[in-house]
């Protein structure tokens, strides 16, 4: 049931942005869909439903890829190629009219394909996808696509808590289905795909701030075990856009540049990534493990080829 190889290679070689939501994952796609040759598909649905089946002892391997790779190549990568898969609507954050050239979007509406050029085509050019919140998946996503490369924004605490909960997602009574991407937990809507059933209990009965603490130590302990994977500082991204971009484009293997890309590193240039006036600290049965979390996220988000764990490049404090 698996596809073509051509396929099956091209979905192996994709990229995947990931991290916890507000950590800059969408910053980060928008930059890689500037390259040329990268297509970028926007938080899909259907791939957060099915990368939790990869947990399922019923689930047939063979059958799951040719899903994925089904979705990945023929109804996103072709029809991108195409222009039929395109974004148009400027306000929204995964818009072609941010990333691509007129001219570039142009060709692709007026144009004619026929199925064998545009597959042609799309063996030519790199899928790039958003999912955040699948970090606990990621082990294994790897062992199905070990080439696959994955990039994890990460934030610190503080500051990623602040910006979650003006946001109201996590709050006592709100239902998950209605502002979590994916799936929901057994019990209903109002628990995400991402918790554990052993911390059900605790997700239902913990306040706001408590449940933030709870995802954030969901997505982000066990960084050290995705020795594959590249981690970039939100705030070094902000500091330095072009640097980390530059480290982000050798892990992939995608250089080139487009005028879009300097638009697009103009607004991170323009982001002010001050720390809020009130520090959000977590329980304290916690605090020793998001301590452990920045420590180790500090450390890879330095890494080069190789991980080499060093003393973080800052100070630390408690708050």
């Amino acid at each position: 049931m698996l596809l073509r190889p051509e396929v099956s290679q091209t979905v192996a070689r994709a990229v995947l942005v990931t991290g916890a939501a507000r950590s800059g994952t969408t910053l980060m796609g928008q930059l890689l869909h500037t390259l040329v040759g990268v297509e970028y598909l926007y938080e899909p649905p259907l791939l957060f439903a099915l990368l939790p089946l990869l947990k399922k002892r019923a689930t047939r391997r063979s059958w799951w890829r040719s899903l994925w790779e089904t979705y990945l190549f023929e109804d996103f990568l072709m029809d991108a190629v195409a222009g039929r898969r395109l974004n148009f609507n400027y306000h929204d954050d995964s818009s072609v009219r941010r990333v691509k050239s007129p001219e570039e979007i142009e060709g692709r509406l007026n144009s004619q394909h026929r199925r064998p050029d545009l597959f042609s085509q799309a063996l030519g050019h790199r899928i790039v996808f958003k999912m955040p919140d699948v970090l606990p998946w990621l082990p294994l996503l790897h062992r199905v696509y070990p080439d696959m490369k994955v990039v994890v924004m990460w934030r610190e605490p503080k500051a990623l808590i602040a910006s979650l909960l003006a946001k109201g997602w996590y709050r006592p009574g709100v239902e998950g289905s209605l502002t979590f991407q994916g799936p929901w937990g057994q019990l209903g809507p109002d628990i995400p795909f991402w918790m554990p059933r052993d911390l059900y209990s605790q997700y239902l009965r913990a306040g706001e701030l408590e449940r933030l603490y709870l995802y954030y130590l969901q997505m982000y302990e066990g960084l050290e075990k995705l020795p594959w994977a590249r981690v970039v500082d939100y705030d070094r991204l902000v500091a330095e856009p072009e640097p980390q971009l530059d480290r982000i484009c050798r892990y992939i293997g995608e250089r080139q540049r487009t005028p879009q890309t300097e638009e697009v590193l103009q607004t991170v240039r323009q982001i002010d990534a001050a720390p809020p006036a009130h520090l959000y600290l977590p329980p304290q049965e916690q605090l020793s493990r998001v301590r452990q979390v920045i420590e180790t996220a500090l450390a890879l988000a330095e890494m080069g080829e190789e991980y080499k764990p060093r003393r973080p490049h800052r100070r630390v404090r408690d708050g």
